[in-house]
């Protein structure tokens, strides 16, 4: 079941039908990419198609009235700006300072005082969305997951800022709770469904899980979007590889390769993937240029050795093994127990 999802988002997405909200959505996220590259009459049709669906939408307005501005259509810019500040709440700048001096306390990780700092101002105004969002981070932090999860979920109920969401989203990835993710992530996509980051957050907890077919309700919305998008591009790669499409992912990894050739993630996901295809030469070139760029990748050299004793490199595996091990990776001990007791 797997492999046939993958093989229906690789070769046969575009045949989908795509609802109205579907197309809308598609066309926020185009629009977004669109004004990023400075194309700004290609954005504003974007994020006019898009208003259709999502009309007085505060994230399309915002950009369409940046886009406007950007060509000199200032009475449009104004008309935009006009609908957006009738949806926003009034917020007390001078206590939102107040708050935000949290930060400092935080950078020079003085956790305590910045906790009794935040409690403070949230017992005085229990509404203000930004002091529980910064208390949250004090309590993470410190380490404490369950008070820095309930300031979150706080925050996002008094506030529709996707930082808070995506923050909630991530925390619950990495509290073992992926359920809670997908269903918050789902909740805020619900109703900002233009939201990148969202989309992407919720994809790695998903990949973090091995949960494949969640993974990819949410790739394949950015992918149908933003085709050339490198992030998506290696969401998807990752996705391939969970679900043992290596071909697939090799072309996505080569693609990434090509246009950045330096990047760790991409000869790293590269090299795992030529491992599997047993391309033991090629393997051990990417891992080998990985560590160029990144000398303590002890992951690196675990696979790097991998590849190595199946070219018959038993000497060359074994220091990489070595290496591994002295940089942290516990699998590297078993392999040199295994295959190296005879050299010294």
């Amino acid at each position: 079941m797997q492999l046939k999802i993958v093989s229906i988002f690789l070769f046969g997405i575009s045949l989908l039908n795509l609802s109205a909200q579907n197309t809308a959505i598609i066309a926020g996220l185009k629009g977004n990419a669109a004004a990023e590259n400075q194309q700004y009459q290609t954005a504003i049709q974007l994020f006019s198609t898009a208003l259709q669906s999502y009309p007085a939408h505060s994230k399309l307005l915002y950009g369409r009235a940046k886009a406007y501005t950007a060509i000199g259509k200032l009475a449009e810019a104004e008309a935009d700006y006009q609908q957006i500040n009738k949806q926003a709440p009034n917020a007390s700048s001078d206590f939102n300072k107040r708050v935000m001096q949290s930060e400092k306390l935080l950078n020079n990780q003085n956790f305590a005082e910045a906790i009794e700092m935040l409690q403070k101002l949230v017992n005085y105004a229990p509404s203000n969305s930004l002091a529980h969002y910064q208390l949250s981070k004090a309590y993470l932090q410190g380490s404490n997951y369950t008070l820095a999860a309930k300031s979150l979920e706080q925050a996002c109920k008094l506030s529709n800022n996707s930082q808070y969401h995506i923050a909630l989203v991530a925390l619950y990835g990495n509290m073992k709770q992926p359920k809670k993710a997908y269903k918050t992530a789902d909740k805020y996509l619900a109703h900002n469904p233009f939201e990148q980051g969202m989309y992407i957050i919720a994809s790695k907890v998903a990949y973090n899980y091995s949960n494949f077919k969640v993974m990819y309700t949410y790739t394949s919305v950015l992918i149908k979007a933003l085709p050339h998008n490198k992030d998506i591009q290696y969401q998807t790669a990752l996705m391939c590889f969970g679900t043992k499409d290596y071909w697939a992912s090799l072309k996505q990894c080569n693609k990434l390769i090509t246009s950045e050739p330096l990047n760790v993630n991409y000869r790293q996901l590269r090299g795992k993937t030529l491992l599997a295809t047993r391309n033991w030469r090629r393997a051990e070139t990417d891992f080998a240029m990985l560590l160029d760029a990144d000398p303590r990748n002890s992951e690196a050299f675990l696979n790097k050795g991998k590849a190595r004793l199946q070219q018959q490199k038993l000497e060359g595996a074994c220091t990489d093994w070595k290496l591994a091990k002295r940089y942290g990776n516990p699998e590297a001990i078993g392999l040199l127990e295994k295959h190296c007791k005879q050299i010294n």
